[in-house]
C-alpha cells in the first residue's frame, strides 16, 4: 500500500484506505499458513497547522473501524 493512500487530500479521512488493504494482507497471510493476528501496523499522522488533537484522535479511532467495502 502506498503511504499516500490514507491522506485526506482535502476530504474527510476514509478508514477503508487503511482497512481494506490490511484485510487483504491478513487474508493472504492466513492463506499461506501465517497468523494474521500477528500482523500490525503503525499509522503515521501528519496533521496540518489547522489540525487539532481532537481531529487526530478521531482519525485514529476511525481507522480501527471494521472494513466496510472490498474484502
Amino acid at each position: 500500500m502506498p503511504h499516500h493512500a490514507a491522506r485526506p487530500s482535502g476530504r474527510g479521512f476514509d478508514p477503508d484506505a487503511i482497512n481494506v488493504p490490511m484485510a487483504e494482507v491478513r487474508r493472504l497471510a492466513a492463506e499461506e499458513g501465517g497468523d494474521p493476528s500477528r500482523l500490525g501496523m503503525i499509522p503515521r499522522v501528519y496533521p496540518t497547522a489547522a489540525g487539532t488533537v481532537e481531529n487526530i484522535v478521531e482519525a485514529l479511532v476511525r481507522s480501527e473501524r471494521p472494513v466496510t467495502r472490498g474484502t
